[in-house]
């Protein structure tokens, strides 16, 4: 009897199983419909860098993004949740929140398959699928591109040759001006810079932070992914060059000596410059919550926006919306924001954009940067720039931007703390460093008007050539003409 009965206990028991296990992925199917959709998730599949393609006469334009990260914007929707729900239903997860400014929120699809921004993907939302409020995650880098035809590699050289001993002239400069830099971050370098740079009254940045989540008693925040934490450790130049700049700590430069302070955020990852939509914006909130006079913008990148094609002018609204609604708060806050138009040799049109410059150029507190060339009579051929008749300007003036000796971190090709570089990324804090020495001579100056005084101190000039029409600034001559100024009253007339 007992052999005869196992074989149906034995069936028994794989029925009970088999209905069990139907029953526990009925279960999931039902109240987890993502299960067998996410599968395992690795970090560094999930921010693998994608191609969004736009055409054009010639081929094709493409837009890095990282592949699965969407941003959304819930300041914009008007039924937030209502948005989240929908992407919870394609299986995106909400993985960042970034702590200062709208709350941008960062989701990730975790899966090894990239997701097409640009078309309805299976497992994923159209872009503006569900409102303008939604945009992929931008991969962008500081002042693209570069490259070894545009900017002479780092080379050694001595104090005495880069920084000559110059007379400090007299400037009715005194009140301290605070400026922010959204980059690399920041890391002193060591022998001769750090020595001009301590003796030019550079200090480790110390203060509170007002922002919820910022860390207090550092010289600046890294913001990476929306995690607010440490030093900003500069693991790759860019940001301690800007920040030298902005100080005076460059060649050619001018010798005003004035009170200044620097916030740094770091929005850059390991010891490359490469960077993400997301971060960057979350870092000129965190910036701006820091309330500084002036905030530079050394990064962006280029947007080509195909006429008809609802994806891209779709985009296109996102990009200029997300940037727009920091310049207001900025506009309010009294903070003047300066950008460069980047290094890659293209006309800036309504078509051709090259964000964030594309849309600070439009705003009346704030200005663009283009670089001119070593001799600073034309400009570089690797900077952006006007059309010859364009009805919009989206770069507002022109220094030197090219063949600039800054400070730099230290490295097997670098002995001595100092670099020769080019890019808008240097002639930007020139200007910075300009409109700073007009708040520390003139007080509360508000933005527009710091625009069009620095409007004022340019020169409209041709490019030869090129044929170019560009305003430039030739940078002595304006810092002499600031401090010619009186201290009070209203400003003399350029």
């Amino acid at each position: 009897m007992a052999t005869e009965n196992r074989p149906f206990r034995w069936r028994r028991l794989i029925v009970v199983a088999a209905a069990a296990i139907l029953c526990i992925l009925g279960w999931v199917l039902i109240f987890n419909p993502c299960y067998f959709k996410i599968g395992v998730c690795k970090h560094e599949t999930c921010r693998k860098v994608d191609m969004l393609k736009f055409n054009m006469r010639d081929g094709y334009f493409k837009l890095p993004h990282r592949c699965n990260q969407l941003i959304f914007d819930p300041s914009k929707n008007q039924e937030p949740e209502a948005a989240r729900e929908e992407l919870r239903s394609k299986c995106f997860r909400q993985v960042k929140i970034c702590p200062c400014g709208p709350g941008f929120e960062l989701w990730e699809y975790p899966s090894v398959k990239g997701i097409d921004v640009g078309a309805p993907p299976v497992v994923g939302p159209r872009v503006g699928g569900i409102g303008l409020d939604i945009f992929p995650n931008i991969v962008i880098e500081n002042d693209p591109p570069e490259s070894s035809d545009d900017i002479p590699s780092p080379k050694d050289t001595t104090n005495e040759e880069v920084w000559p001993l110059y007379p400090q002239p007299a400037c009715p400069a005194n009140t301290e001006v605070k400026i922010a830099i959204v980059d690399s971050g920041v890391e002193p370098p060591v022998g001769n810079a750090w020595s001009f740079l301590t003796n030019s009254t550079w200090e480790e940045y110390w203060e509170n932070k007002t922002c919820a989540g910022c860390p207090s008693n550092v010289r600046g925040v890294k913001c990476l992914a929306g995690i607010l934490s440490g030093e900003p450790i500069d693991e790759h130049g860019h940001g301690t060059s800007v920040n030298g700049v902005a100080l005076g700590a460059s060649r050619p430069n001018f010798p005003h000596s004035f009170p200044m302070k620097f916030v740094n955020v770091r929005t850059t990852e390991g010891d490359t410059k490469t960077g993400d939509l997301f971060d960057a914006l979350c870092g000129l909130y965190i910036a701006l919550g820091q309330q500084p006079d002036i905030i530079n913008i050394s990064w962006g990148f280029e947007y080509f926006i195909e006429s008809g094609n609802p994806v891209s002018e779709g985009l296109a609204q996102n990009f200029k919306n997300a940037f727009s609604d920091f310049l207001n708060l900025a506009a309010v806050a009294g903070v003047f924001v300066v950008a460069g138009v980047g290094n890659g040799g293209q006309p800036l049109t309504d078509s051709w954009r090259f964000y964030p410059a594309s849309v600070v150029a439009s705003f009346p507190g704030a200005i663009t940067v283009g670089a001119l060339n070593a001799n600073g009579n034309d400009l570089a051929e690797f900077s952006n720039f006007n059309p010859a008749g364009a009805t919009t300007s989206y770069m507002d003036v022109a220094i030197r931007g090219e063949g600039i000796y800054v400070p730099q971190i230290m490295s097997e090709r670098n002995s001595t703390g100092f670099a020769v570089k080019s890019g808008t990324s240097f002639a930007a804090p020139l200007v910075v460093r300009l409109a700073a020495l007009m708040r520390s001579v003139h007080p509360g100056m508000a933005p527009d008007l710091m625009k069009q005084r620095l409007l004022n101190l340019a020169t409209t000039q041709t490019g030869v050539p090129s044929g170019k029409v560009y305003e430039g600034i030739d940078l002595a001559s304006a810092a002499k003409k600031i401090c010619s100024e009186p201290p009070s009253g209203p400003p003399v007339e350029f």
